[in-house]
């Protein structure tokens, strides 16, 4: 077992000047609407523990996820690679390693299965997406981004990435895999526009697609926003709050002042996943970060929105372990936590697999 590194990834890839309280206020007023409604109920059905060595451990997690066929990737900031395990949690293989030349990876972050034959990842300090070969780990080809690429997902022979650009004023790109170029498009909420410091602060921008549809978030505001494939807006979600932070009605005011990141990771709850259910439902996860000295942590919430997106079902509590900032996916309808837990200076880590049970939820406007 091996220790862990306390960091968030947010706080890792972003510098903001420190300065003034580290943490907000607990009573400040939310612009998310409240509610006292019962939210769905999450259920483990499985825990994993990784098979971890000397040359294969993680020491600073900053990217999870999952594929179809239940292979997990953990991208390490420490070690600047990704590593690769059976579902049973067994050491398969690492992709890349740490540099900043081909095929090598200053901080991963987003993880992309491709097939079963592909994984790309975004890497930032290049702000490529690289990809690599599945069945050897090697690297194949890499993209240029205009932005740092904190989400993905393979449509086809593409990438469609989430690359907040406060310059062009969009949240997406395609990538055709091996192009020399990238599309860029998509919605961005008028906050960020607004605020260069938001913007370098909170760039995580969550999607998902289907059909000739989008779904994309940010992880700063509440705002989801339903477009078609070329990016126009047909419809916004503000999903009500009833046991996450939720957004503060004063954020612009906030995010004028001149304080640490540390202060604005624990400003809001931040949008980190959405996913689609194969019943339609949209699955939202947000994280409510808490700082204790250099030690980071946080607590999840999922909720769910109705399929024409009009009702939601907000705020189940994923209990996740203190130790360290956990990293969660969403595979398919099933939810996905990578979690570590310390005993003194020694490490493990785990993936928890749960389902979620809708029997308890009260349904209210999605808002």
């Amino acid at each position: 077992m091996r220790p862990i590194a306390f960091t968030f990834i947010l706080l890792a890839t972003f510098v903001a000047c420190r300065g003034g309280s580290s943490e907000p206020r607990s009573d400040r007023p939310l612009s998310s609407e409240r509610t006292t409604s019962a939210g769905p109920t999450v259920v483990m059905l499985d825990s994993v523990r990784l098979e971890e060595s000397d040359s294969g451990f993680i020491g600073s997690a900053s990217g999870f996820a999952v594929d179809a066929e239940g292979e997990i990737f953990v991208a390490d900031a420490y070690s600047a690679r990704v590593l690769e395990f059976t579902p049973r949690g067994d050491f398969v293989r690492a992709y890349g390693s740490k540099g900043s030349g081909p095929g090598e990876l200053e901080r991963p972050i987003s993880l992309m299965p491709i097939g079963d034959t592909l994984m790309a990842v975004g890497n930032t300090g290049k702000n490529s997406p690289l990809v690599f070969d599945r069945r050897t780990g090697e690297w194949l080809t890499s993209g240029a981004s205009s932005g740092y690429v904190k989400s993905g997902q393979a449509v086809g022979d593409s990438l469609w990435l989430g690359v907040l650009s406060q310059k062009r004023g969009t949240s997406l790109a395609t990538w055709l895999i091996g192009a020399d170029s990238m599309h860029y498009f998509g919605p961005v909420p008028d906050e960020y526009i607004q605020s260069t410091r938001l913007a370098s602060i909170m760039p995580h921008g969550p999607f998902v697609v289907w059909d000739d549809t989008v779904a994309v978030g940010f992880a700063g505001v509440n705002h989801v926003f339903i477009t078609d494939g070329a990016g126009g807006v047909m419809d916004t979600i503000n999903p009500p709050v009833a046991r996450r932070r939720g957004v503060p009605a004063n954020l612009m005011d906030e995010y004028a002042t001149e304080k640490g990141v540390e202060y604005y990771t624990q400003l809001a709850s931040l949008l980190m996943q959405i996913g689609r259910m194969g019943d339609g439902r949209l699955m939202l996860i947000h994280h409510d970060v808490r700082q204790d000295g250099d030690r980071f942590s946080a607590t999840a919430y999922l909720s769910l929105v109705s399929s024409d997106h009009t009702l939601a079902c907000v705020d189940a509590i994923v209990s996740l372990s203190p130790d360290a900032t956990p990293m969660t996916a969403i595979r398919g309808d099933q939810l996905v936590t990578f979690e570590q837990a310390t005993d003194g200076r020694d490490a493990a880590s785990w993936v928890k697999t749960y389902r979620i049970d809708d029997s308890t939820c009260d349904w209210v406007p999605a808002g």
